[in-house]
């Protein structure tokens, strides 16, 4: 494919590089497995949500490392035909998009507009079903419009993230640094993609787990008690005026 350039150097190098990605990729793949199982028996415990759309989210980033690229899932003896490969490939990018507006949604409800996340989760339930159910025929044109609905999300939450920050939302900091990772290794996928440039794919492993580990710590910050504080501090028309000024207005 496009991010498999074609290397020319010394066995020994070549293979060296090659070992180097496969590491970092399956240690990647091992930190976001891990980090669903944990969400989701956290959610299980303590009835969280956010900690569940952080488990579907963690659970999205496997199945995409497993089947993008490298191909691990050759590695973990799970052989599908190359065209089913493809479509589980494409169809955890929109799986990724409505986990992750799920998530902000959650920890940032007051930022994050129901109606929005409504068409984000709706949009990319569809496009996950088209990518299932699409010949290998339309997959690059289809790639191009995933890849748009993701490019929104992200512009839509880096607006959220700063409405929390002037807010002076608790962990807003925490949360803003690991969509900035999250978004940086996007757009670079995205323009070795259109560019055909060679990928550093221990680079964007690095840079994958660091996001990860920076929106788990977030959650430490952005618990119900605080949500539920955040909800009470907010000033309403009930709190300017007595019961007779208002039945005068």
């Amino acid at each position: 494919g496009c991010a498999e350039l074609m290397r020319i150097g010394s066995p020994d190098h070549l293979q060296a590089v090659d070992r180097a990605h496969r590491v970092s990729g399956k240690a990647l793949i091992g930190l976001f497995a891990v980090t669903s199982m944990i969400g989701l028996i956290a959610y299980f415990i303590f009835r969280i949500k956010s900690f569940a759309y952080l488990a579907l989210l963690a659970f999205g980033f496997t199945i995409r490392f497993l089947y993008s690229d490298l191909y691990f899932y050759y590695d973990f003896g799970m052989a599908l035909p190359w065209e089913w490969a493809a479509k589980i490939e494409y169809g955890t990018i929109p799986l990724i998009v409505l986990s992750g507006a799920l998530f902000i949604s959650s920890i940032y409800p007051q930022e994050f507009r129901r109606s929005v996340l409504y068409f984000v989760v709706g949009a990319d339930a569809l496009l996950i079903i088209i990518a299932l159910l699409a010949p290998s025929s339309i997959f690059s044109p289809l790639l191009v419009v995933i890849q748009i609905f993701g490019l929104a999300l992200v512009s839509y939450a880096i607006y959220v993230i700063l409405k929390a920050l002037i807010s002076g939302r608790i962990g807003a900091w925490i949360t803003a640094a690991g969509i900035t990772a999250f978004a940086v290794i996007g757009f670079y996928n995205i323009y070795i993609f259109l560019t055909l440039s060679d990928l550093n794919r221990t680079v964007i492993h690095i840079g994958y787990a660091v996001a990860l580990l920076l929106n788990i710590i977030s959650l430490l910050y952005r618990t119900p008690v605080r949500l539920r504080s955040e909800e009470e501090d907010i000033l309403r028309y009930s709190d300017f005026y007595t019961d007779k000024e208002k039945a005068r207005i």
